[in-house]
């Protein structure tokens, strides 16, 4: 008797463990799918907006990093301008709408006639650009990719603000996420 006793005792004890492993597994289970829906069913306004956050960050600081660099190498792509200079630089490998939007803002800029205007391309082909874009001013080339260098390859395209010594006083990018707030900086040249 005390064997069938022990038998049984020891299938409720075995039987209780399973028991507390199924449980362990359900509220695994559980959670893993509460995570899961709730990343997956994550507002999409709040995911591009956290993202959004995340590219600003990055670009705040490149621009950070620079803010009052002298650039060295534009005079030898474009020659000494005594003033103020708004400079666009730009790829090839740029994304057609940035670009587009750039160009636009570009000749807005020109058109104003307040500040000196220049369009620096690397990697690209200037005559299509020309063509493509709208652009009946000059577009330099930059083929060993110098101000990229000497900027340690920032985002492109970027609109520098230049002083009269070449020094970067303002950057901007006109990104789908910003091209508005980024318009109202230049704006205020």
């Amino acid at each position: 008797m005390k064997f069938t006793n022990y038998t049984t005792m020891s299938k409720i004890i075995f039987e209780q463990k399973q028991m507390i492993k199924l449980v362990v597994m359900c509220i695994t289970s559980i959670l893993l799918a509460f995570l899961f829906c709730y990343r997956y069913f994550e507002t999409p306004q709040a995911s591009k907006n956290t993202y959004h956050k995340k590219i600003q960050e990055k670009i705040n600081k490149m621009r950070e990093s620079i803010t009052d660099k002298k650039l060295h190498s534009i005079s030898e792509i474009v020659g000494k301008i005594n003033k103020s200079k708004v400079l666009l630089l730009y790829t090839g490998y740029d994304c057609h709408e940035c670009l587009k939007e750039s160009f636009n803002y570009m000749r807005d800029i020109k058109s104003s006639n307040k500040i000196e205007v220049c369009v620096i391309a690397s990697e690209s082909n200037i005559g299509a650009d020309k063509i493509h874009y709208d652009y009946d001013g000059v577009i330099w080339s930059d083929p060993k990719n110098e101000i990229r260098k000497e900027l340690n390859y920032i985002l492109t395209p970027a609109f520098l603000m230049l002083d009269s010594g070449d020094t970067v006083r303002l950057a901007s990018w006109l990104l789908p996420t910003n091209q508005e707030e980024n318009k109202e900086e230049f704006t205020k040249i």
